[in-house]
């Protein structure tokens, strides 16, 4: 009968035993915590030898809790380990970022440099179009300077043309003998000038009245500026004005100097020049 009632007995106590097992600390459950985050994060790739020393760590306070779990020596463990573990995550982070400002520092670099080459290429470029540019102005001025007289004065580039080429004696109608040479100066002016504004100048000799050489010339101004806008010329690059019997060019007491004084200029002003017009 005694043996019958130690048997219960015993189960009890280890039952007793069990049931009091002391929880792990909060220490430990942390670093398990954060252990299994590193594990799952960048740490085991960007430092893996500071955790490897977390995981020593953290083995030696699980060892300490299968011995004792309320023990000093078991939180402090769990404490080393739960650091340990951080400081790989911090590492882990470092590395992380130092990377990302070597890959940013790089690509600065090679966005600076894929500009610098961008910038001398339009740079090559730009200097290209402006010898191009300059190229085609000077045959232009070549061009213009075999149509017709041309010269240089404080308005620009002066193209002058007879009067008695373009118009019948008191007319303002061209003659069909001016298309040829205002067609080679249409072809001269559009797209071999731009920027430049333009002025057709209208003159008569100082025979007759004031008024009446002021009005002819400047409806022989409009009538070629018509016939250049017509062949191309920007219409909004080029104006036309009378001045009837000013500025003569030679003596008015000859046939001759009257000839001369009975004329069309076409002034190609400088590239900030200004005209005034009259259209």
């Amino acid at each position: 009968m005694k043996s019958l009632f130690i048997l219960p007995f015993v189960c009890g106590a280890a039952l007793v035993t069990a049931c009091s097992a002391t929880p792990p600390p909060k220490e430990l459950v942390d670093a398990r915590a954060e252990m299994a985050q590193a594990r799952n994060g960048a740490a085991h790739q960007n430092a893996p030898a500071q955790l490897h020393v977390a995981e020593e760590e953290l083995n030696l306070a699980e060892q300490e809790c299968a011995s004792d779990c309320g023990s000093d020596k078991t939180k402090d463990r769990a404490y080393i380990a739960l650091r340990k573990v951080q400081l790989a995550e911090a590492e882990s982070r470092l590395a992380t970022a130092t990377n990302d400002a070597a890959q940013a520092s790089q690509q600065v670099q090679l966005t600076q440099a894929q500009m610098n080459a961008n910038t001398r290429t339009e740079l090559a470029q730009t200097k290209d179009q402006l010898a191009q540019a300059k190229l085609q102005a000077q045959q232009a001025m070549a061009d213009l300077a075999r149509i017709a007289a041309t010269k240089e004065d404080e308005r620009g580039l002066i193209i002058t043309l007879n009067g008695s080429v373009l118009f019948a004696t008191n007319k303002d109608v061209l003659l069909g003998a001016a298309d040829t040479k205002l067609d080679q100066v249409a072809e001269a002016l559009k797209g071999k000038l731009r920027g430049r504004m333009i002025e057709v100048q209208g003159y008569t000799d100082s025979q007759g009245a004031a008024d009446y050489n002021v009005g002819l010339s400047q409806r022989r101004a409009d009538s070629v500026r018509s016939y250049l806008v017509g062949k191309g010329v920007p219409a909004d690059k080029i104006s036309a004005r009378g001045y009837g019997k000013d500025r003569p060019v030679a003596d008015n007491a000859t046939a001759e100097g009257r000839a001369d004084n009975r004329r069309v200029e076409i002034v190609v002003k400088p590239i900030d020049g200004s005209v005034s017009s009259t259209n």
